[in-house]
């Protein structure tokens, strides 16, 4: 039975009503005669939420009921398989079925793959668990032999990331030192893509938050990941951008110049598409001072517009804007930094310090001080007619321009 449900959700094949519920409640009545194994019982969890259905929590606890007395048979790739049907299902097991699966899954942790070890945190963390700290301390264990060998990807990575900064620990010298040199080795990167790299900076930014110390990543490992993040840049949407420039800045992680200019070129783009901003001044960029000697003019204009644009959107534009300005303003927070790390060390900010000596900046980094909104000049644009507040607008422009 389960292995028919399996092959349905491959074939992405779903079944009439009728003939669905009377399959789910045949596993339901072989889960409580002890007729299933345990790979049997992990399909019939999962494949529900594959083929689109949504039973009844009843039935879910039947199965989790029979499938308690099973959990020392569980192999982790069946465990893990189990947890991401209950993700999907949105089912939150109780404190009591809980403690059994800790405690029976964290003696398979030594033995279990790369990929099942990234799904059992992920799954645990998608149904809003913590786990106990023994358990977390074999899954350390079992991570560092995993990431040695090779058995994480860069999906994977991603994944842990998304996972790990949900979690308030602290994770211990040794454990990074072996994921620096593994996730930047070119078999790991082979397959990066821009949700997985977004996933990783994004979530190193949020545990280094967490240290005293902070994390900042070796050169090594920032040389590979921006090496093969820059080739992603031209496939990117607006949240990958957003967050790669947030966390970089958060890192200080000192973007190269190829990097940045292709990710800004990237959000030119994706703008203009929406219509933001025009695609004759993104192609412009900083070519000429006529740019410069527009933008006080487009910066009256700009103000009232986007006033009189929010308010004649529909309700649907109107939060399509709203969105694009919580972008944007990631993208700012993430110029800023990289501005303040262009610094010499002397001439440092603290961040949120919206005095800045432009005179200090020179070409110690790939963004100046005030080079940023010349360099680009529609960003300003784009700002102004996303923000709904005009005032808040121009005070993160002034901002980034080295203003008071």
């Amino acid at each position: 039975m389960p292995p028919l449900l399996w092959a349905l959700a491959r074939l992405r094949y779903r079944p009439q009503l009728r003939v669905a519920q009377a399959l789910l409640l045949r596993g339901q009545a072989l889960a409580a005669a002890g007729q299933l194994s345990p790979q049997g019982l992990a399909l019939l969890l999962w494949a529900p939420a594959a083929l689109g259905l949504a039973p009844r929590s009843g039935w879910v606890d039947a199965l989790l009921a029979a499938a308690c007395g099973y959990l020392p048979l569980f192999r982790a790739r069946e465990a893990s398989a189990l947890l991401v049907g209950l993700v999907r299902l949105g089912h939150i097991p109780g404190e009591a079925w809980l403690r059994e699966w800790w405690q029976h899954t964290a003696g398979m942790l030594p033995y279990a793959h790369g990929r099942q070890l990234v799904l059992l945190l992920w799954g645990a963390v998608q149904l809003g668990q913590a786990p106990p700290a023994s358990w977390m301390h074999a899954w350390q264990a079992a991570t560092v032999r995993a990431m040695a060998a090779g058995q994480v990807s860069s999906q994977g990575y991603g994944i842990m990331w998304a996972a790990l900064q949900q979690l308030e620990l602290e994770l211990p010298p040794a454990w990074l030192g072996v994921y620096w040199r593994a996730s930047s080795s070119p078999a790991a990167l082979a397959g990066l893509d821009c949700l997985a790299a977004e996933r990783s900076l994004a979530g190193l930014a949020a545990v280094a938050g967490r240290l005293p110390q902070g994390l900042a990543p070796p050169r090594q490992w920032a040389a590979a990941f921006l090496a093969a993040s820059l080739q992603l840049l031209p496939r990117a949407n607006m949240d990958n951008l957003a967050g790669l420039l947030a966390a970089a800045g958060q890192l200080q992680l000192a973007l190269p110049q190829p990097w940045l200019a292709a990710a800004m070129a990237r959000l030119a783009e994706l703008l203009a598409a929406q219509g933001i901003v025009s695609t004759c001044r993104t192609a412009a960029g900083s070519s000429s001072s006529s740019n410069n000697s527009d933008s006080s003019s487009l910066r009256s204009r700009g103000q009232s517009a986007g006033v009189r644009a929010h308010l004649s959107l529909s309700l649907a534009a109107r939060l399509q804007r709203r969105r694009l300005a919580v972008q944007l303003a990631r993208v700012l927070v993430g110029l800023r930094a990289q501005q303040m790390l262009a610094s010499p060390p002397g001439r440092r900010v603290r961040q949120g310090d919206a005095a800045m000596d432009a005179a200090s900046a020179g070409s110690r980094g790939a963004l100046g001080v005030a080079d940023a909104l010349s360099t680009w000049p529609w960003l300003a644009d784009a700002v102004r007619v996303t923000w709904p507040d005009s005032r808040a607008a121009e005070q993160a422009l002034r901002a980034l321009s080295g203003g008071s």
